[in-house]
């Protein structure tokens, strides 16, 4: 899946703005002039933005590059990552999925001997190897820091994590101005992790459907990552409205890396697409077919913030056309399910009908944004993989209320813990 135009290796960019234009140039279908003058509300320059800051030059000279797992051709680099440069030349690399990963290392023309990578959002139990071969790390939680030994060669380092036979991954969107609640929603997922061990299943992950802030100031952005620094599984992101609406310097980007991107966890294949605008940009609508595809994988679904179908929400895309062309395509795929975050509950529809096939498709923006009157239902959707896919809602209620105190007929809600 490689995203970018191959360049000549060793290419260095001068500055973020004439890397971000040769994006705009190698890219086809970003052509406007409006993604070099921060126009990010724009989908087609959010992809060039994730794909520009899916590679680094260092100041050492070290050029660094995610790519798709498997690739084994470091003159082209794919949107699978971020990385950042911290003040004091530390570099940051935070891989898009829950599970394996793969960048590369290359000082280029320079005479860098090594390279130390802080990485973030990895799970506890990846293994890294350089080359093949088994590297040490330091670290705790999701964060490891890692010493890389250069060569005249280019260096690959590659995440790879076990699967269980049996394993969850959980989803939901609509942080905004709930971060205190979404703190707690955090922190529950230790206690998911250990409930998933005990019944011999592995937590993956969590899928995080948009709506991270409610402005996309770079302030609100940088407390929800600091937040999900606490959480003890990788989490993979998607922007939402609230987290791009405006912004003039890719800010979700920057931080969180892909919107657009699909990977593999365990047997299962998910798909992650940037509905921030309540579209798709057209290079990604053209790829859809890629991003679906199984390619062996038992389970299929995707993740988006605005629902592909509005049903009774009222919550609707940009471009109706597209939403059904998308669901089209999940559709001709057997997707097993569509979860999105946007509308500010829980709701399944098991059902939703496109030609002679059917979509399952469940909303739950429940992460701590507003519901509006009556109790609210804050937590987050469980997905279980074992030789079937099932879905429950996990309650994480607010202070002062126990699970289970409901609104009555307002909702399909299916508990995790109902009897």
């Amino acid at each position: 899946m490689t995203q970018m135009t191959r360049i000549t290796r060793g290419q260095t960019l001068h500055n973020a703005q004439a890397g971000l234009l040769l994006s705009l140039l190698l890219f086809a279908g970003c052509t406007g002039a409006e993604c070099a003058f921060g126009d990010h509300g724009s989908a087609q320059c959010r992809v060039a933005a994730e794909n520009h800051y899916a590679r680094m030059l260092t100041p050492g000279g070290v050029e660094l590059r995610f790519h798709a797992v498997g690739e084994t051709d470091a003159s082209s680099w794919d949107a699978h990552g971020v990385f950042e440069m911290e003040f004091g030349g530390v570099v940051k690399a935070r891989p898009a999925g829950l599970t394996d990963f793969v960048f590369s290392a290359d000082r280029a023309d320079g005479d860098a001997t090594e390279v130390t990578v802080v990485l973030e959002n990895v799970a506890s139990d990846v293994a890294l190897t350089r080359d093949g071969i088994v590297i040490p790390f330091d670290g705790v939680g999701t964060a490891r820091t890692v010493t890389i030994p250069l060569s005249e060669d280019v260096v690959w380092i590659r995440g790879e994590r076990p699967c269980a036979d049996a394993y969850r991954i959980v989803a939901g969107g609509d942080v905004q101005t709930g971060p205190t609640q979404f703190e707690r929603i955090v922190e529950s997922l230790h206690a998911e992790q250990a409930d998933a061990d005990a019944d011999g299943e592995q937590l993956l992950g969590l899928l995080l459907l948009g709506d991270l802030a409610e402005e996309p100031a770079e302030d609100e952005l940088r407390l929800i990552e600091t937040i999900l620094r606490r959480s003890p599984v990788p989490v993979a992101v998607t922007p939402g409205n609230h987290d791009v609406h405006g912004d003039e310097m890719a800010l979700f980007n920057r931080i969180y890396g892909p919107g657009n991107h699909a990977f593999d966890a365990c047997r299962t294949r998910v798909a992650l697409v940037d509905t921030g605008g309540a579209n798709l940009a057209e290079s990604i609508e053209a790829r859809l077919p890629e991003f679906l595809e199984r390619e062996g994988d038992e389970f299929l679904i995707a993740g988006t913030h605005y629902p592909a179908w509005s049903g009774r929400t009222g919550n609707g895309w940009r471009d109706e056309p597209v939403a059904w062309r998308f669901l089209a395509e999940l559709a001709r795929h057997d997707a097993d399910l569509l979860i999105a975050g946007h509308y500010h509950n829980w709701r399944d529809y098991p059902r939703v009908q496109v030609g002679d096939r059917e979509v399952p498709e469940i909303l739950s923006g429940t992460l701590g944004a507003t519901q509006g009157q009556g109790a609210p239902h804050y937590g987050y959707t469980r997905l279980t993989f074992t030789d079937e896919l099932t879905t429950c809602f996990h309650e994480v209620p607010e202070p002062g209320r126990v699970p289970g105190d409901h609104r009555t007929g307002t909702t399909n809600i299916r508990l995790c813990d109902a009897p």
